[in-house]
Formats: structure tokens, C-alpha cells, sequence
């Protein structure tokens, strides 16, 4: 990626610098680089894995996760990285339906998808109202709409 921007490339130390410090980011331990990329992960580990590449797309100015599956701890964790990452040269995109996860990670805009497509914006309020109201007056909205 790097070299496709015109950028220097990264030699082996220096990606290994960058790995540790976005595995510290996520409070990861170091044994994940003891074994093999091969092996399967189960469980937490793949939990850990996956959140752990979400952030090494620092360089590519724009990341996305959906699904945030991670326990109470791991979601706040990540939720950190995200925030540390957050600035204008950076664009996010977080799918989810848990306002828990909204708790640690404020949205700038929630976007409303109904059958494939944004039907509702708004800022963090909006989260706040789903989160009271439930997603049924949305889609009562959207039958109302289709019989006019």
C-alpha cells in the first residue's frame, strides 16, 4: 500500500514496531506473534485478531467493522483504539445495533438502513431515540410512505 502511494517502504523492524504498537492500542498480548498466521483461532483469540486488524488500517485513512461481537472489555478497548484514531483526515464506518457500544464510541452521524437503503440521518440523538423507541416506528414510517 505504501509503495502504491509513493510512500518508502517499510523494512521488517520497523513493521514490527508498528505491529506492537497497535497490539498494545488493544491491550494484546505478544504471544499472538510466537505462532503461526496459519493456525486457526478460536474464540477470543479470533475476537482479538479481528479487532486487532481494524486498526492497522491507520495508513489507509478510512476503516470499517461491522459486528462488534467482543465482551464488555474487549468492546471498550477497541472502542479506545477507535477513538484514538478518530481526525479529519480519517473516515469510520461502525455497523451496529448496541447502544452499548454507541456509549464508548459517539457517533458524528447514525445512519438508518431499511431494506437496503439510509431511510433516516441524524446525529447521536438519533441513536438515543432508537435505543428508547425500539426500530418498529421506522419501519411503521416506511410502510406509510410505500402506501402513499
Amino acid at each position: 500500500m505504501r509503495k502504491h502511494r509513493g510512500l518508502p517502504e517499510v523494512d521488517a523492524m520497523d513493521f514490527l514496531q508498528i505491529v506492537k504498537e497497535k497490539m498494545k492500542l488493544l491491550k494484546m498480548d505478544d504471544d499472538l506473534l510466537k505462532r503461526p498466521s496459519t493456525r486457526a483461532s478460536r474464540g477470543a483469540r479470533r475476537s482479538a485478531t479481528r479487532s486487532f486488524r481494524w486498526p492497522s488500517w491507520n495508513e489507509a485513512g478510512r476503516a470499517g467493522r461491522d459486528r462488534f461481537r467482543s465482551g464488555y472489555r474487549r468492546l471498550r478497548i477497541v472502542a479506545n483504539g477507535v477513538n484514538s484514531l478518530r481526525g479529519k483526515e480519517r473516515s469510520m464506518v461502525v455497523i451496529t445495533h448496541h447502544q452499548r457500544l454507541l456509549e464508548y464510541i459517539v457517533p458524528d452521524k447514525v445512519h438508518v438502513l431499511f431494506d437496503g437503503r439510509i431511510v433516516k440521518s441524524g446525529g447521536k440523538e438519533l441513536a438515543l431515540d432508537l435505543e428508547a423507541k425500539g426500530y418498529g416506528w421506522i419501519e411503521e414510517e416506511q410502510k406509510q410512505l410505500q402506501t402513499t
